[in-house]
């Protein structure tokens, strides 16, 4: 089911958010309606701030892509060649339609689907600019190594910790909170807005630890407690 909600702000301008889940929209409500909210700041919830949650999740899901992210000359030839080699299959196929087949497709147009004869040829041309490519990419082209992949979980930890110090006027920072395992006394990372970050990593699916993606926002200046 979908919902629009319209937007207006001045630093929003006219917005129309579609939140394709009723259901989940309204736990984001209701989780955030559970947060220390300053009495100014509560109407905003049902107005926006719910939504705009939502839809900076769906969002970010586009970090975690590997089409986001680079994988160096060996890999990047790799896709190259198979996308070539499905193309050319699917040529092969579009060849082999009967006439019946192609004459229902094009019957069924309504301007936005392109009929298999005009595919055909868009994968002709896919095809050379695939080989173009992998000729053009240099040999030397190093694959990112070891780095962070987890786009999205950073992007909406970033959203999440401004969301949570504009909502509440409290930092969104860790607390350390000292803990006995196994006979050792040691430290874990706790607080309020660690506890709400967990619970929209929850509803949204996201696999990673809010303690870790905070620390790695601090550590890298993209994120100083207000």
């Amino acid at each position: 089911m979908a919902v629009k909600i319209s937007i207006s702000g001045k630093s929003l301008g006219d917005v129309e958010v579609v939140v394709r889940d009723k259901l989940l929209l309204d736990r984001v409500q209701r989780l955030l309606d559970n947060l220390p909210v300053l009495d100014e700041r509560r109407q905003s919830i049902a107005e926006y701030e719910a939504a705009n949650l939502c839809l900076t999740c769906h969002i970010a899901k586009a970090n975690d892509l590997p089409r986001s992210k680079r994988a160096g000359s060996v890999a990047a030839k790799r896709a190259l060649k198979r996308f070539a080699e499905l193309a050319y299959k699917l040529r092969c196929h579009i060849a082999t339609m009967p006439r019946d087949a192609l004459d229902g497709m094009e019957a069924d147009q309504t301007g936005d689907v392109p009929h298999p004869l005009l595919l055909d040829q868009i994968l002709k041309k896919s095809i050379h600019g695939s080989y173009r490519a992998y000729r053009g990419i240099a040999d030397h082209l190093p694959a990112p190594g070891n780095v962070h992949s987890k786009g999205r979980a950073r992007l909406i930890t970033l959203y999440c910790a401004n969301l949570f110090e504009r909502l509440t006027g409290k930092p969104a920072r860790r607390h350390s909170k000292s803990v006995d395992v196994n006979y050792t006394t040691g430290a874990r990372d706790c607080g309020p807005f660690l506890d709400f970050l967990g619970e929209v990593f929850y509803l949204f699916e996201v696999n990673a630890k809010p303690a870790g993606q905070l620390k790695l926002l601090e550590k890298g200046g993209q994120h100083k407690p207000s």
